[in-house]
């Protein structure tokens, strides 16, 4: 009897881990479809995605902003192309909402097509995010708040001097208001980095808002007055 029950027992932790196992996997495949489904710019799953020339596929809100260059570059493989040739992507289109994953918050199949709205709504999610850790200082201090630090936070547009202009809205106002100015101008946004040169122009300031400051520097790389000191590796 006793054996029978060692027996069984085995038998049961075998088929607990073959199901275990098969899950694992299938959750894979849903992250394979997820990330073969996401535009590389905003890292979401694709909204009224499209192809370009080069083949690659976008989010149109996100394509957007290239398409408004005189000489559009594709985001990925920087490769130039026509916006006139760009095409909705239908079989996209049809992946995502044939394909059903599990929300990351209530677990509940949703189709891609229809995900960004489901975990705008979904409670879990945002009880998820209202959990994430904010920064609070350790103690107070009274130290004085140091006066010579560059101004990371906002802008003035180098054409007209629009003042207050945060990095968005820099990309946002030259876009809309000097995308046809093809003077030089040094970018505000790079000469307040560490490794800005305040005497370089761009020759096509625009192209390079749209392709260099698509997202903020500060929350990427840490600058030089706040890095530890460098250490050459030990060989």
């Amino acid at each position: 009897m006793a054996l029978f029950r060692s027996f069984a027992s085995a038998q049961l932790r075998q088929r607990k881990k073959q199901q275990q196992q098969q899950e694992d996997d299938h959750d894979d495949d849903d992250q394979e479809i997820v990330d073969a489904l996401t535009c590389p710019i905003c890292l979401e799953v694709y909204t009224k995605p499209v192809t370009i020339g080069c083949g690659h596929t976008f989010c149109g809100e996100c394509l957007w902003p290239c398409v408004q260059l005189r000489s559009p570059h594709c985001a990925l493989c920087r490769s130039p192309f026509d916006p006139r040739g760009a095409r909705r992507a239908s079989d996209t289109e049809r992946q995502l909402a044939a394909r059903e994953v599990p929300c990351r918050g209530c677990s509940k199949k949703v189709s891609l097509a229809k995900m960004r709205t489901h975990t705008a709504s979904c409670p879990k999610v945002v009880e998820q995010s209202s959990t994430f850790p904010k920064f609070t200082p350790i103690s107070s201090t009274t130290q004085p708040l140091p006066c010579d630090v560059p101004n990371r936070c906002t802008f003035t547009c180098p054409y007209c001097g629009a003042r207050n202009l945060d990095q968005p809205g820099v990309v946002r106002h030259c876009t809309a208001e000097h995308r046809e100015d093809g003077n030089r101008v040094v970018c505000p946004i790079c000469v307040s980095m560490p490794w800005g040169d305040p005497n370089y122009r761009s020759s096509n300031f625009i192209q390079h808002l749209v392709h260099r400051h698509k997202f903020c520097y500060d929350t990427f790389v840490v600058s030089e007055d706040k890095a530890p000191p460098y250490r050459p590796a030990k060989r």
